[in-house]
C-alpha cells in the first residue's frame, strides 16, 4: 500500500531532523571547513543522495541551523526580556564587555577567522552569552544578604 501524503511528510520531517541532529554534532567534533556531507549522513545514518534531496550544499545545511539558532536565541531573549533579575536585563540591554564581543564576532565575520563560515560564529557568541548569563545569575543569587 502506498504511502499517504501525511505519512511522506512525517518521513520527509524525520529524516531533515535527523540530518541536522547529525550536522550539528559533526560541525561541531570537525568544524565547518572539515566537514563534508558524506560524514554527516554516516552520523544520520541515511545515504548521501538523502542529504541532497533535502539541502543543496553543505553551506545551506549551516544556514539552516544558524537560522535556528538565531531564532532560537530570539525566543530566549524575547522571553528573557520580561524577567525582573537585575543581572540578566544587564546582559540583555549589553554592556562593556558585550560590546567588546559584538565587535570581535564583526571582526571574525569580515577576517573569516571563524572556520569558513562567517555565520559561525553567531554560534560561538551565543554561547558566550548564555554562559556568561548564567554565571552572573548564579554569582548574584550566592552572594550572603
Amino acid at each position: 500500500m502506498p504511502r499517504t501524503t501525511e505519512q511522506n511528510e512525517a518521513l520527509r520531517s524525520a529524516t531533515r531532523s535527523a540530518v541536522e541532529t547529525a550536522a550539528v554534532r559533526v560541525f561541531a567534533h570537525r568544524g565547518f571547513a572539515a566537514t563534508n556531507m558524506r560524514q554527516i549522513a554516516v552520523e544520520a545514518g541515511i545515504s548521501t543522495g538523502s542529504i541532497y534531496r533535502h539541502y543543496a550544499s553543505k553551506e545551506e545545511l549551516f544556514d539552516e541551523l544558524i537560522d535556528q539558532a538565531s531564532r532560537g536565541l530570539g525566543a530566549v531573549a524575547a522571553q528573557l526580556s520580561t524577567e525582573r533579575d537585575p543581572i540578566l536585563h544587564r546582559g540583555i540591554r549589553g554592556g562593556p564587555r558585550s560590546e567588546q564581543r559584538r565587535g570581535r564576532v564583526l571582526h571574525d565575520d569580515k577576517s573569516g577567522r571563524h572556520d569558513g563560515h562567517p555565520g559561525g560564529n553567531l554560534i560561538s557568541a551565543g554561547r558566550i552569552t548564555e554562559n556568561d548569563l548564567a554565571g552572573h545569575r548564579l554569582a548574584h543569587r550566592a552572594r550572603p544578604g
